[in-house]
């Protein structure tokens, strides 16, 4: 395909090779990446040499250079090349003289190219003299690309004086002083995350300091989170403590759920501090299920204990599954006992679904035997139908069997509909019997419909419902 030349070296310049285009040099057969180059030894024969990787260099920004990209991006229609020719225009502008750049970018019509642009010049003047760049923002103010900006310049600013920075990012107004604020945080909490933290809780009250501190409290507690919890058991303010808690608890509850645990225990009765216990118990349950049960089992809030041991029952199905059954079983009745055996369950017949099912059937006939059959058959079901075939037909009618040949009927119909017709037609309650049939007739009808039709005449429906599936082929 041939290219109208300014396009062709547009195109070119995105891709790292204008240098090359404009004077750089051409790759001479022996230099090019990847080719052999053959020689002669002293005695003729014929001899190889490891070739010289050549890359073409990208020449050092100049004014004719920027100029040739400017006219080049000019020639490009509006969309994604012309707006990555900008931005390179603007990275290389910005390293010569960043205030003649950050003039150009404010010209280019607004959208995403602009922004691009305004972004990368701040960028480079930001890193080479960050206390210039705030200074120039104004030049920008009042737009959208005022609070990228502001991010970018208070980036480089906190790298080098914090508290500067954050002195500086104080006084911005609005969109731009949080980003210029959560900037300064994330720098701070590198090397000082007590001034991160003291930093955000300066900003009065309100959604931005609330936003601020749950920053704060991220960052250190990815860093140091002894020191992040030890922070938090200062706070006073119960709202900010309760965000800090939200994301400090699952942070610390990876690397010590038993301590994450025991001040949580601690902390105000409340939704956050439930929440929190639940998180440490759950993980810790996944290490070491008996310690975390015994935990929850000396908890005093009778509500909380059993909600706790709900938690430890789930997290430790997967691994231990029968321990996770007993915990269960000492749960008071109800739906939390129904929720957490029915995880269970599910958990259990992953590995061992004959052993779930088993365990499912022994719940007591009602909804949390139907739905704890269902989960186990349906993944029963889908390892292997034949062996979940097999245990079905050594059960007694009851509402579990019927709901596990439901579920049986759900998950083979797509590839076996004619054994899923056939299971359907054994479920014993009727309604639930008649929604079976039909399911299995339907997948049977999109795979074979002679034999479907067949079949239907013949099954226990009513002539209405036989009707509407011939017609629905």
């Amino acid at each position: 395909m041939k290219f109208p030349l300014p396009q062709f070296v547009a195109i070119a310049a995105l891709s790292g090779l204008a240098g090359y285009w404009c004077g750089a040099g051409r790759a001479t057969p022996d230099r090019v990446a990847g080719a052999p180059v053959e020689g002669r030894s002293a005695t003729g024969a014929r001899t190889y040499r490891k070739p010289e990787i050549w890359a073409p260099q990208p020449k050092a920004p100049s004014a004719d250079r920027i100029d040739t990209l400017r006219n080049a991006a000019a020639k490009l229609p509006a969309g994604l090349e012309q707006n990555k020719l900008w931005q390179e225009i603007a990275a290389q502008w910005a390293a010569l003289d960043p205030r003649a750049a950050l003039d150009w970018a404010s010209t280019l019509p607004s959208g995403q190219g602009r922004s691009l642009a305004i972004r990368e010049v701040f960028s480079g003047w930001a890193a080479n003299d960050p206390t210039q760049a705030a200074l120039a923002l104004k030049k920008v103010a009042g737009s959208f690309d005022y609070n990228e900006a502001a991010g970018i310049v208070a980036h480089a600013l906190a790298s080098a004086d914090t508290r500067s920075a954050a002195e500086w990012a104080s006084t911005l107004p609005g969109a731009a002083q949080r980003e210029a604020a959560r900037a300064v945080i994330e720098e701070a909490a590198k090397f000082d995350p007590s001034f991160a933290a003291a930093f955000a809780a300066s900003f009065g009250s309100g959604q931005l300091r609330n936003d601020l501190i749950t920053l704060a409290a991220t960052q250190w507690g990815e860093k140091d989170s002894s020191g992040a919890i030890e922070w938090l058991s200062h706070m006073t303010d119960e709202r900010q403590q309760n965000a800090a808690a939200a994301v400090l608890m699952p942070i610390w509850a990876k690397t010590n759920p038993e301590a994450a645990a025991g001040y949580a225990r601690h902390m105000p009765p409340g939704e956050v501090r439930n929440n929190l216990l639940n998180e440490a118990l759950h993980t810790w349950a996944s290490s070491d299920a008996k310690a975390a049960a015994q935990w929850a089992s000396d908890f005093p809030a009778v509500d909380i204990r059993a909600a706790l041991l709900a938690s430890v029952s789930m997290s430790a199905a997967p691994h231990s599954p029968e321990f996770a059954a007993e915990l269960v079983a000492r749960l008071p009745a109800g739906e939390r006992q129904n929720a957490a055996a029915v995880a269970v369950a599910a958990a259990w017949a992953v590995n061992d679904p004959a052993a779930a099912a088993a365990w499912a059937n022994s719940f007591p006939n009602g909804s949390l035997a139907t739905q704890g059959m269902d989960v186990v058959i349906t993944r029963w079901a889908y390892q292997d139908f034949r062996a979940a075939g097999e245990y079905l037909r050594s059960l007694n009618a009851s509402q579990a069997r019927d709901a596990g040949v439901n579920a049986y009927v759900s998950s083979v119909a797509s590839y076996h509909p004619a054994v899923a017709a056939q299971w359907a037609a054994t479920i014993g309650n009727d309604e639930l019997r008649s929604r079976s049939i039909e399911f299995a007739a339907l997948s049977w009808l999109q795979q074979d419909a002679a034999r479907a039709k067949e079949w239907i005449a013949g099954a226990a429906l009513s002539d209405d419902v036989k009707a509407q599936l011939m017609a629905r082929q």
